[in-house]
């Protein structure tokens, strides 16, 4: 049981790192546009998010 309950909190913790990591990537998007006033591809760029994610960060933008 022990075991079980240990994985499933791993999960949980996992899970919840890949929220806040995308949150924050949003986060940090919107502020270089907003700042800088670059556009999304070029904040993507600078932000080195690798381009097989980008169009994943470009539809989270639009909602």
């Amino acid at each position: 049981m022990e075991i079980h309950d240990y994985h499933i909190a791993k999960a949980a913790r996992e899970e919840g790192f890949a929220e806040g990591y995308t949150e924050g990537m949003l986060s940090g998007i919107k502020y270089l546009m907003e700042t800088s006033g670059l556009p999304v591809d070029k904040a993507m760029l600078a932000l080195g998010i690798p381009d097989a994610e980008q169009s994943a960060y470009a539809k989270m933008l639009e909602q």
